[in-house]
């Protein structure tokens, strides 16, 4: 009797499932009639497919696994089916029925999938729907203005964008860094610019955020240095002298007004033996306020053949000094020039030709200053730069295409001179020939 009820069972299953195969309903799922008999045969156990994706949103180009996961089946009597399909289309099948729990699905458009995994165990099948985002990668290319400013002047701060779904909207975010809260200095918009005016020295940490229009974003950070008029970094100089090797003493150094300027002096050997009798004073000035002043060096020899030299040096709110006038007598030679202290390095990138040309900006020319440009061997040009004082300042070499104002090479580089003037890479940005790594700083 129960045989005869099994039977009449499976028979209404069975027609159930002829009627359904003719219907378009069931057809753009399944994929024959085993399946839908087992379809309809596991109604209630869906809840055991756990199946999961690896990501749930993911980039164009890029792959996504499809991991099938069961709770409370027989694995060893199991089998898998994948399947797929972007919104309002029709289903593809990934990987039939088999033994393999694992399928790597990569989509060939952008949008929004749905993906059905079937776990087969005996008679019956249990279904799990997934769903897939797939989007475009945004690439943030905004840039700020300076990476350094003198308290009381602004920074402009430019968002730009591509890639993503959509149009984009941006922020601003700014924070000091030396603390933990964020300041947003304006919420998502359309807005691709603003200028910021900060109200405090010191070092601080920029963020500008892109977000597409299906909500993804992405953020580039930026380091800004707002310097303190009060906490000026002096731009220095040197005049070198030589005396006797045995009466150096005999060299004195005043100033006119000691407010403007204060020195050091340092002794050093004469290299050339021609003048071993003789030792090098090195005397090093920095200026301390504004104003002008006059630098006396004097020479008291016995003798009475002395020398004395006076330089009138101006110094100005930024404390760079302007040399203007030299007066006086040196032995029976010329007057030593005053020297700025400094130290060389260079930049060597591809060199230019009858299809592109550079051009190199400098966004501190406190900090440093562009020397000269040498063309090499090795189809390079060398750029040489003077590290003058400690500071932040920005290098940019932009390549221009003569033949197409689009194709542009950029390299930003955002470096540090510190006390010494050694020269630090703070950060490197923009784009160079065929995404090659960028050529690196050399101190010369």
């Amino acid at each position: 009797m129960k045989k005869g009820r099994k039977v009449f069972k499976l028979g209404i299953v069975l027609a159930a499932a002829l009627m359904l195969f003719t219907s378009s309903g069931v057809t753009a799922q399944a994929i024959g009639i085993d399946d839908i008999i087992f379809s309809l045969l596991s109604e209630t156990d869906r809840e055991k497919n756990l199946s999961y994706l690896s990501y749930s949103q993911i980039y164009i180009g890029e792959g996504v696994s499809i991991i099938a996961s069961s709770d409370g089946l027989d694995e060893s009597k199991c089998k898998y089916a994948f399947y797929a399909r972007k919104a309002g289309e029709s289903w593809d099948t990934l990987q039939g029925y088999s033994a393999l729990s694992t399928c790597y699905f990569v989509p060939q458009s952008t949008g929004s999938y749905e993906i059905c995994v079937k776990i087969r165990c005996g008679l019956k099948i249990y279904k799990e729907y997934l769903s897939l985002t797939v989007t475009r990668p945004i690439v943030n290319g905004s840039v700020i203005s300076s990476s350094y400013i003198p308290l009381g002047d602004h920074v402009k701060l430019s968002a730009a964008a591509t890639g993503g779904e959509g149009g984009f909207v941006y922020r601003f975010l700014e924070k000091r860094t030396d603390e933990g809260e964020w300041t947003e200095l304006s919420d998502y918009s359309t807005a691709d610019n603003m200028q910021w005016n900060p109200q405090y020295a010191g070092e601080y940490d920029i963020v500008i955020d892109a977000k597409d229009a299906i909500g993804n974003t992405k953020s580039k950070e930026f380091k800004l240095v707002v310097a303190d008029e009060r906490k000026r970094t002096p731009e220095e100089f040197t005049i070198t002298v030589k005396a006797p090797i045995s009466s150096p003493y005999l060299w004195s150094c005043e100033f006119s007004d000691e407010s403007i300027l204060k020195y050091t002096v340092t002794r050093k050997s004469y290299d050339d033996d021609m003048f071993r009798p003789y030792v090098l004073l090195e005397y090093k000035f920095t200026p301390v306020a504004s104003g002008a002043a006059d630098i006396i060096l004097t020479y008291n020899a016995y003798n009475g053949n002395g020398c004395r030299m006076i330089y009138n040096i101006v110094s100005d709110r930024n404390l760079s000094f302007t040399v203007n006038s030299v007066t006086g007598k040196y032995f029976d030679e010329k007057l030593p020039e005053v020297q700025q202290i400094k130290r060389r390095f260079m930049l060597g990138v591809s060199k230019s030709d009858n299809e592109h040309i550079w051009r190199c900006e400098i966004s501190n020319g406190l900090v440093i200053e562009y020397d000269k440009t040498a063309t090499g061997s090795n189809d390079y040009d060398t750029y040489y730069f003077n590290a003058l004082r400690k500071g932040y300042s920005t290098i940019t070499l932009t390549c221009y295409s003569k033949q197409n104002v689009t194709d542009q090479y950029k390299l930003i580089y955002t470096i540090y001179i510190d006390d010494e003037l050694k020269v630090t890479t703070i950060s490197c940005d923009g784009r160079y020939f065929d995404d090659l790594a960028f050529p690196v700083i050399v101190q010369g």
